[in-house]
Formats: C-alpha cells, structure tokens, sequence
C-alpha cells in the first residue's frame, strides 16, 4: 500500500506527532478549538477517525517509514499557502527521510505574486506540484516548470 497524507499548513506538519497519541476528547483539548457549525462538527469528526487509524498504523513502524508522500499546502485558498520558509521545512524533513513532497496550490484570484517565490522554490527542488487553476499553469509555463501541453 502506498500512503499519501494531505498536510494543509505549517502548523499541522510541526504539531503531527503531538496529535497522533491522542484519543478524541484529548485530541479536541490540544488542538484547543471550538466547532460551533456542522461542518466544522463533520470535519472534526473525520479528522479523529483519520487520526485514531494513523495512530494504530504508526504504532507499528516510524511515521517517516510509513508514508511515500506529503500533500502540503491548500487546494481551495490562496489566502492559506505557505511561505518559503514552511515549505522548505516540509521539503528537509521530506528529503530527509525519502519522502515525496508535492505542492498544492488553489485558484489565484488576487495574490499571483504571492505564488512565484514558492514556484522558484519548486523549480530548485525535486516537488510536485498541483495545480487547480489555470493562471497557475501559465505562470509554471513561464517557470519552465511544466512543457506546453
């Protein structure tokens, strides 16, 4: 089996060891949230059984051991990628221990500007990169990240 995890911010991929040994209402205490819409509820519902099923597959063999890959950043808001300095601590951490990394970026409505640092960084480095939005392909085109399709 290969084991792809989707990490959305810095935050979750610095604190994932903290959150893996705990059990649901210990989990709700160190995250130190409130939910307070049905989504939120339904999201964290899933993020604890997600949880609770990587805690009992992790218990056997090293995290870094386990997975093939990260997902890091936000498919949906361009408000939540990360900085430089983020993905580049994913990217060690990654290289490190033989993991693959990808970025995924969401539509680009306002901070296009914000995204190229993160492309130059892509470019340096052996990351994949994911797309969902066509602004974005361009920009990776004129990166040279990506062939014409």
């Amino acid at each position: 089996m290969k084991l792809y995890i989707k990490i959305p911010t810095i935050e979750v991929f610095q604190n994932l060891h903290k959150l893996l040994p705990f059990k649901d209402s210990a989990i709700k205490t160190k995250i130190n949230f409130s939910l307070e819409t049905l989504g939120e509820i339904i999201d964290y519902k899933t993020n604890v059984l997600a949880l609770e099923f990587l805690k009992e597959y992790f218990d056997k063999v090293p995290f870094s051991k386990n997975i093939n890959g990260i997902y890091f950043g936000s498919e949906t808001c361009e408000n939540l990628l990360p900085k430089v300095s983020e993905l580049q601590e994913v990217y060690e951490y990654c290289r490190a221990n033989h993991i693959n990394l990808a970025l995924m970026t969401p539509p680009i409505i306002n901070n296009m500007e914000v995204l190229e640092p993160l492309l130059d960084f892509v470019a340096q480095k052996d990351i994949e990169l994911i797309m969902n939005d066509y602004g974005v392909l361009e920009l990776s085109k004129e990166k040279a990240l990506v062939n014409s399709i």
